[in-house]
């Protein structure tokens, strides 16, 4: 939607200048694009230079994850060194979410691992070269995601190997 992609672009001006990141001048810098995605659409987006690490992860966990986090909501995570990290579920615990780490190398129970490969297609075909044509194309493939994928995404994955953690864990 709409309004996710204008949340995008204010929250990569805000996080850039929130955090700081060293990379090789010789290499073109790496730009992490992190989301959280329900049934109903993405809640959250932000990209970031620099690889991620725990406190990149936290920045975008306290300042666009949290605000969209519902009690009870269960917040699915993949195996990043950053997004084990017992703050990172802390804070997630603390706002009445649950988290859930999905197995080691299995992409295939994560959908979010489709939209990635959605995004990176769109990506292509767009061709931006500068960080800023990249943040408007990412900003218009969001725009342009139907959630009658995202709901063929979530169907497509199956939780039904995975025990859902209760609210003491």
């Amino acid at each position: 939607s709409s309004a996710v992609s204008d949340v995008y672009k204010r929250q990569v001006l805000r996080l850039s200048s929130t955090l700081f990141f060293r990379w090789c001048r010789m290499r073109p810098p790496v730009i992490i694009p992190l989301a959280a995605m329900t049934t109903r659409g993405m809640v959250a987006a932000a990209s970031f230079d620099g690889a991620t690490d725990t406190e990149l992860f936290l920045v975008f966990v306290r300042q666009e994850l949290l605000p969209q986090l519902k009690p009870g909501q269960v917040v699915a995570m993949d195996n990043l060194a950053a997004q084990r990290a017992p703050r990172i579920k802390a804070v997630i615990q603390a706002a009445g979410a649950r988290v859930l780490f999905l197995p080691r190398y299995s992409p295939e129970s994560n959908p979010i691992e489709l939209f990635w490969a959605w995004l990176k297609n769109g990506l292509r075909r767009i061709k931006a070269r500068t960080r800023d044509s990249l943040d408007e194309a990412i900003a218009s493939c969001m725009d342009a995601l139907p959630t009658s994928h995202i709901r063929s995404w979530f169907n497509a994955v199956s939780y039904t190997h995975l025990t859902l953690p209760t609210n003491r864990e």
